[in-house]
């Protein structure tokens, strides 16, 4: 009896640990990339995890876990991540190497914890909530002065980088969307949730967020006249939403584009679209993939083979135009591991997002849309939107249902 109380307690503790994971990742005190609270917190869920699986079935219950197939395709990639950035260091000595490596294995602890937690049927729903009220929390940050801006005009909350912070709230709208999804409820509940996001997105100025957010919206209107555009009620509502998701956009770019004009700061969301058009224009494609740090595709194209090792970007600093590591996810990944591991890890991909509902890829083009033009895979909040799907799988599998 006190092994199974033991044990049931062990689980509710990691649920809540993981809560706090959830709602404290938007706080960074110390420098991005170092240790902050919420990754204390989630050490804590894990930890609490393990004791439990322990607990309940002993080393076999860990194991089967993390040999499952969902899992270890994962695993296998993430040896390749540590050969290949322990070769490179070996060869450059940048600590930044192996840190890429360490990144990887916290991201492996993350998405294994969601999974097994996720088998409770209340923990998705309570992680829906803390997203919810991650969004109203930076929107109240903003209203109160709690936050900076960067380079004076681009709004961080209570990030180190406008980018992060941008990338942040799309996940949070992301996730709890696709939870709400699972669940069985519908956008309603989340509209204010998405406009108090736009007012923040124009606020950031985050042009890599603001492609996926346009994705989505895109994406997410063809889906709705596809599936339900029979129903002429639908179609207004359909239409109303959309309407005004952009009227609140072209507002708060109007509102903000006016205000910094009335204090000489003439920087805003809209010059950051055209610097990146001009630069298309001026340049043609190849200055915007060196802008992104692209440059080295074409400079040491052989890195695609074997991979060169996320880190130490300063070995190109003779030859490119960028010394920034690749600002697009997919391009990112296979340039620094090489064409197996980043095969493998499509294939990981594809078993998570298969045979899912039309409703789920809007989530997913809309994200893919958006890490073209920057890096996401350090952050669990990417992985955990990818591992949603097979989550789904599972779910509908057990209640004997088949997708639409």
């Amino acid at each position: 009896m006190n092994s199974k109380i033991t044990k049931e307690n062990m689980f509710f503790l990691s649920n809540i640990f993981f809560y706090l994971f959830v709602y404290t990742k938007q706080f960074y005190i110390m420098r991005s990339g170092t240790f902050q609270i919420a990754d204390l917190f989630f050490m804590i869920s894990l930890m609490m995890l393990l004791i439990g699986l322990l607990k309940e079935n002993g080393k076999s219950k860990v194991l089967k876990i993390l040999f499952s197939k969902n899992n270890i395709v994962f695993v296998i990639f993430v040896f390749f991540v540590f050969v290949i950035n322990i070769i490179n260091y070996c060869v450059y000595k940048d600590i930044h190497l192996l840190l890429s490596a360490i990144y990887f294995l916290y991201n492996i602890a993350a998405i294994i914890t969601f999974r097994c937690l996720a088998e409770n049927s209340s923990f998705l729903t309570n992680v829906y909530y803390v997203l919810r009220v991650n969004v109203f929390s930076q929107f109240v940050f903003l209203v109160v002065g709690i936050g900076k801006y960067r380079f004076e005009h681009r709004w961080c909350g209570t990030f180190n980088d406008p980018n992060q912070f941008a990338f942040f709230l799309m996940c949070c709208l992301f996730i709890s969307f696709y939870i709400a999804e699972i669940n069985g409820r519908h956008l309603k509940s989340e509209l204010l949730d998405w406009l108090i996001g736009i007012v923040l997105l124009v606020l950031s100025k985050s042009t890599g967020i603001t492609a996926g957010f346009l994705a989505f919206i895109f994406c997410f209107a063809v889906y709705m006249f596809i599936s339900r555009g029979r129903n002429k009620t639908m179609r207004l509502h359909i239409v109303a939403i959309i309407i005004a998701v952009l009227a609140v956009l072209i507002i708060g770019v109007t509102f903000i584009v006016k205000q910094q004009l009335n204090s000489g700061d003439s920087y805003n969301l809209v010059t950051r679209l055209i610097e990146k058009i001009k630069l298309v224009m001026n340049g043609g494609v190849k200055s915007i993939l060196a802008d992104r740090g692209m440059d080295k595709l074409w400079i040491e194209p052989l890195n695609i083979l074997y991979g060169a090792g996320d880190g130490a970007f300063s070995r190109y600093a003779d030859y490119t135009t960028a010394i920034l590591e690749i600002h697009c996810t997919p391009i990112g990944l296979l340039y620094s591991y090489g064409i197996i591991p980043f095969g493998i890890l499509c294939y990981w991909v594809y078993l998570n997002i298969k045979k899912l509902p039309g409703i789920a890829y809007v989530i997913y083009i809309s994200l893919f849309a958006e890490c073209m033009f920057l890096v996401n895979y350090r952050q669990p909040f990417f992985w955990i939107i990818i591992v949603l799907g097979s989550i789904w799988q599972t779910k509908r599998a057990k209640e004997g249902e088949q997708f639409k």
